[in-house]
């Protein structure tokens, strides 16, 4: 098969520089089969629309899966179509109940009703709904898309390319994702974005979870022990991205608060 920017610039008469292609394939992680994971629930994001046009609605979806002592997350499956996000409330519902998502972040910039009508989908199923997330994003996408290039590269592993048909959602997602230009040259952006949006929300957040767990614990001024920190630790890599409204109460006048009570 001749390779995509080949094929771009020689039949499509758009120029391109490959070094641009910043997520081609020889530059992502690839996987042939997932491995096995103790977390049977997964992660995705929605990068919303508006209504068709040109403009995807993205909503990738990773297995999250132990490497050592940190943690790869495998793109399993994605919506990608060009469809209006108030059409798109019954298929999102299908991926939940199919993939277990338990966790998932919206991009809240194109619609407020998003989270309200999954919700209440999922209730009218008979399926407890995941936990959501809503984002306003005011990052430029393509500053978005450069800040998590490296974790897009280092810690998402990819389906090989003879996983899926290029015309699924998810062969549009990687063709979208592997054929994008630095340069600026791109008629959309939905694939890097969402993946983006994933590294920054579910996985950056995380981690800075994490490092506030331990920050609160080295803070001799806080009420807040050892037996706190591992509680709060367990439910963070359960529950990849919750958000912290209060990890730690004050030492004087008020009792201590686990994480695991803020979310109960």
């Amino acid at each position: 098969n001749m390779e995509e920017y080949l094929w771009e610039t020689n039949f499509q008469q758009k120029p391109t520089n490959p070094e641009s292609l910043i997520f081609s394939y020889d530059k992502l992680r690839t996987y042939s089969t997932v491995p096995e994971s103790d977390y049977k629930g997964t992660y995705a994001v929605i990068d919303a629309t508006r209504k068709t046009g040109k403009d995807f609605f993205a909503m990738p979806i990773f297995r999250k899966v132990a490497n050592d002592n940190l943690f790869d997350y495998y793109l399993i499956d994605a919506l990608f179509t060009r469809t209006a996000t108030k059409d798109m409330y019954n298929d999102i519902v299908d991926k939940i109940i199919e993939n277990n998502i338990v966790f998932m972040v919206i991009e809240s910039n194109v619609t407020s009703e998003l989270k309200a009508n999954v919700e209440r989908i999922c209730r009218e199923r008979g399926i407890v709904p995941p936990e959501i997330i809503e984002k306003y994003n005011v990052e430029n996408k393509s500053a978005r898309i450069t800040n998590e290039m490296h974790l897009i590269k280092k810690v998402l592993v990819f389906p090989d390319k003879t996983m899926y048909g290029v015309n699924t959602d998810i062969g549009k997602f990687m063709g979208n994702l592997t054929t994008y230009n630095s340069d600026g040259q791109n008629a959309n952006d939905d694939a890097p974005d969402s993946a983006a949006l994933f590294c920054s929300e579910i996985i950056e957040e995380k981690n800075k979870n994490v490092e506030d767990v331990h920050t609160c614990l080295e803070d001799n001024t806080k009420e807040y022990t050892e037996e706190d920190s591992k509680k709060d630790l367990t439910i963070i890599y359960a529950q990849t991205g919750v958000k912290l409204f209060k990890l730690y109460a004050p030492a004087i006048g008020v009792m201590t608060l686990s994480f695991a009570s803020i979310i109960a």
